[in-house]
């Protein structure tokens, strides 16, 4: 996986916050 980006900070928040959206009602659900 090669992506050159100007700002990767920018991409990796965006992917976490993907992540966190997908996961973070399973666990509040789990509680």
């Amino acid at each position: 996986m090669q992506f050159t980006s100007i700002e990767p900070l920018e991409s990796i928040m965006r992917l976490i916050d993907e992540y966190t959206n997908l996961i973070l009602p399973q666990i509040t659900q789990e509680e």
